[in-house]
């Protein structure tokens, strides 16, 4: 049994620049053959963008964030199919969307 990217959304976008940027994104990840996914929710965010929020806030939390040089949707979902790729057995099949759930800002 396997997980797989059902759907990728981006949700908002604040461009500045092509290396000063923000998404706010959502990916559905289910099962392969099965209908039905969970939601979460993460941030792509640009090393420059990052340190104005920092001159701003002074202080930013990490998960959920997705840093990157330059936005590239193929390469956000390479990353997320490599941390689900993963051999899943019938009793613990729910589990697994606790266990990725940390790499995400949160779960809906």
């Amino acid at each position: 049994m396997k997980l797989e990217i059902k759907a990728y959304n981006v949700i908002n976008e604040i461009w500045d620049d092509i290396d000063d940027f923000f998404l706010s994104c959502q990916i559905d990840i289910g099962f392969k053959d099965e209908i039905g996914a969970e939601i979460y929710s993460f941030d792509i965010v640009s090393p420059k963008k990052l340190q104005k929020m920092l001159v701003r806030d002074g202080v930013e939390i990490g998960k959920g964030y997705f840093i990157m040089n330059d936005y590239n949707k193929n390469s956000v979902c390479d990353k997320i199919g490599k941390l689900i790729d993963r051999e899943i057995s019938e009793e613990n099949k729910y589990d697994v969307f606790d266990e990725i759930s940390v790499y995400f800002r949160e779960q809906i």
